[in-house]
């Protein structure tokens, strides 16, 4: 409750296997601002078809949430894989990604201690096509400005002050 989320009715909490609900939602049309992927680092549970491994199948994961985030959504992607590196370069051209590890840390963890997660902000880029590039079929990104997606960052650490302020 403590990021402002209370109504239920609009903030619902869905508990269930992901890959139906985002096939469900696909279907639906369904479009989000902010989804959270906080996969394990690994698992081969008998659910499902083959063992996730997180290394190995964030791109695909990222791919299918994509399908269901609004232009300009959130998605907030943590790995708490020690041996974990995202490429940034397979995503560049989808999203804008700032590593936000450092603000998501709990009081009094750090690397030196066991680890922490590492967690992305990744803000998905707007994908258009105008009268002439439908043509031509091609696709265009519309620019995100840096002062916008700074704000957002800037937001949450001004959040982390006024936690650690009220804390004290």
């Amino acid at each position: 409750y403590a990021n402002g989320f209370r109504d239920e009715s609009r903030y619902p909490v869905i508990a269930g296997d992901a890959l139906p609900f985002i096939e469900k939602e696909v279907e639906k049309g369904a479009q989000y601002d902010i989804v959270i992927f906080d996969p394990p680092s690994f698992s081969n549970s008998h659910k499902m078809d083959k063992p996730f491994d997180v290394k190995k199948d964030y791109l695909a994961w990222i791919a299918k949430l994509s399908r269901i985030m609004s232009d300009h959504a959130l998605l907030i992607f943590s790995s708490n894989s020690s041996t974990f590196a995202l490429d940034k370069n397979s995503l560049k051209h989808s999203f804008k990604i700032i590593e936000i590890s450092s603000q998501t840390a709990p009081q009094g963890f750090s690397k030196s201690k066991g680890g922490i997660s590492r967690v992305w902000l990744m803000e998905k880029l707007s994908v258009f096509n105008d009268k002439a590039s439908k043509r031509k079929k091609e696709r265009i990104v519309k620019p995100v400005t840096d002062q916008d997606f700074e704000s957002l960052v800037s937001s949450i650490e001004s959040y982390d002050s006024e936690k650690d302020e009220k804390a004290a």
